[in-house]
């Protein structure tokens, strides 16, 4: 057996060393370019004196009057979410950092990189990492943000192969799983004095700019000691073997000529970004001046960073994983004593996750959920894994709430829209925990086993009873019947003989209770999904592949 299982070793190595050259040969006869390794990387850290700045002096002295402690405003609005990166991006001096997951190439995105580009033109310091899901196939615009001599454009744990390389993208999908291990950290920072973190990446659907969309979402800016410890761990990923500087694909004439498109595809625009409600969005922003003139309410509290370690894309186990946010995540449910609200856009709780569950249920704690429901959902592959468990959180005595598609958002957004859009289909993308409504976990995670394995996260705790009000508010206002299913469990009639029955006892089935028109109703099956979505999920969810969700 043994002297079997080292020739399938053996066989195994070889046929990996064919495939590698066989997929090399043709990346070559295809005409596929590929990451060159001889590049400069250097490394560079956060502004060290951010106090130095117009917006550090004005907020540090801010700060001051709360020793040890930090600042925060709710972004629950998506208009006031891109005002305040818009802003940021102007006001900034020196530094200008931006990580995110994804950055598409859209009017918010257009409009949001000719501010980076202006601020670059002003001479500060701009930095940008992004994952690779999605630059080399549909926004590869954005790397071209790179030829302005104060713009740094860095790709984290990007595909062997780029643009056309087919076949080495197959590599990477079968090889060590790269393609599924992904950055999913989100910050916004200006001068290391003022941060936006949360679940929001640049998009349009992102900031209420599409007429089809709009994610319910939500960011925290952050102003004091908690910011300089967020460029900490940019720093860390920006400055990891893990992220890549556009020159490793780009050769230098292609890169010659990035500045002048990036300005031609911004300028090309202008005029109907700057006219349309997102630039009226922006071009009507305040945010800033008031945060600066101290008349916006924040909410004060100590704050620590928890961010997954880089190293985590090489999916080891035990210490060196570089796992840090999801069980941080847990341990704080753990500690939960009369209270935990959850919202998440996926959910998928696991074994563990009931099991844990259960024993705060045991404990007299009142859990409460807000996820998706299957119309809202953008991802209906997530919703599979979720499904499968939804019987047994409502047996543990769990609040249970799905968004409804209709749904629109915030009381700002609500207006702007009615506004700007026609009845867009609203999805759930906030992520953020409140633990008896004292401590906040906000950031970039979902509660489900990709954010736990294969994706890096980003998040803040922060002990604030004034700011954990304010989020179990607007969790109250997204479970209102108007805006959410409540979830519940009902014994359908009985329509099988008994010695059916016996074979195949009756089971409690979930329906879905909400309010049309202003009076209640009931749906015994998955309200507002098309019926070829129920049936692919129908299927799905009898496929293991929970790990990847």
């Amino acid at each position: 057996m043994r002297r079997d299982t080292t020739r399938d070793r053996k066989a195994g190595r070889l046929g990996a060393v064919w495939l590698v050259l066989l997929l090399s040969l043709s990346a070559c006869l295809c005409g596929c370019r590929h990451l060159q390794h001889n590049f400069d990387k250097k490394p560079s850290q956060a502004l060290a004196h951010p106090e130095e700045t117009r917006l550090g002096a004005r907020l540090s002295a801010q700060a001051n009057q709360h020793p040890g402690q930090s600042g925060f405003l709710v972004l629950d609005s998506n208009v006031e979410a891109l005002q305040a990166r818009a802003q940021l991006a102007e006001a900034a001096e020196q530094t200008l950092d931006v990580q995110s997951y994804l950055i598409w190439g859209d009017r918010t995105g257009r409009m949001l990189a000719e501010r980076i580009l202006d601020a670059a033109d002003r001479g500060v310091r701009v930095r940008i990492l992004v994952d690779d899901v999605n630059v080399t196939w549909k926004d590869s615009w954005i790397t071209r943000l790179d030829a302005h001599p104060n713009v740094e454009l860095r790709v984290f744990n990007p595909f062997l192969g780029t643009r056309t390389a087919w076949f080495l993208v197959l590599y990477d999908f079968l090889h060590a799983g790269r393609l599924s291990r992904r950055m999913h950290n989100k910050m916004f920072t200006a001068d290391n004095a003022v941060s936006i973190v949360g679940g929001r990446n640049i998009g349009d659907e992102y900031f209420a700019a599409r007429e089809d969309i709009n994610f319910e979402d939500l960011d925290v800016l952050a102003i004091g000691p908690v910011v300089k410890d967020l460029s900490a761990s940019f720093d860390e990923y920006w400055n990891s073997e893990w992220a890549w500087p556009v020159e490793a694909w780009k050769s230098p004439r292609e890169r010659s000529k990035d500045l002048k498109e990036a300005r031609q595809a911004v300028a090309q625009q202008h005029d109907r970004d700057v006219s349309s409600p997102a630039g009226e969005a922006i071009d009507q922003a305040d945010l800033l001046q008031r945060l600066l003139a101290e008349t916006l309410p924040l909410d004060w509290g100590q704050a620590r960073v928890v961010c997954d370690q880089p190293m985590k894309i090489n999916g080891a186990s035990g210490k060196d994983s570089g796992i840090r946010v999801l069980p941080e995540v847990w341990a704080m449910v753990e500690q939960v004593t009369n209270e935990l609200i959850v919202i998440s856009p996926y959910f998928v709780p696991g074994e563990e996750g009931i099991a844990l569950f259960r024993k705060l249920r045991q404990r007299g704690v009142r859990i409460r959920i807000l996820t998706n429901s299957l119309g809202s959902t953008d991802v209906a592959l997530a919703q599979t894994g979720y499904a499968r468990y939804r019987r047994q959180l409502l047996h543990e005595g769990i609040e249970l709430y799905e968004l409804r598609p209709s749904a629109l958002s915030r009381p700002k957004d609500r207006r702007w829209l009615r506004r700007h859009a026609t009845r867009p289909q609203t999805s759930l993308h906030t992520k953020t925990y409140v633990f008896d409504r004292k401590t906040v976990f906000v950031g970039s995670m979902n509660l489900d086993r990709r954010a736990y394995y294969l994706n890096t996260e980003l998040a803040l705790a922060v002990e604030s009873p004034a700011l954990a009000q304010k989020i179990a508010a607007l969790f109250e206002e997204s479970i209102q019947p108007q805006h959410s299913y409540r979830m519940a469990l009902s014994n359908p009639p009985r329509v099988a003989s008994p010695k059916v029955e016996s074979l195949w006892p009756q089971r409690e089935w979930p329906v879905w209770i909400t309010e049309e028109k202003g009076r209640l109703v009931r749906h015994s099956h998955e309200p507002n999904a098309s019926l070829w979505r129920k049936f692919i999920t129908s299927v799905l969810v009898l496929l293991p592949l929970e790990g990847q969700l």
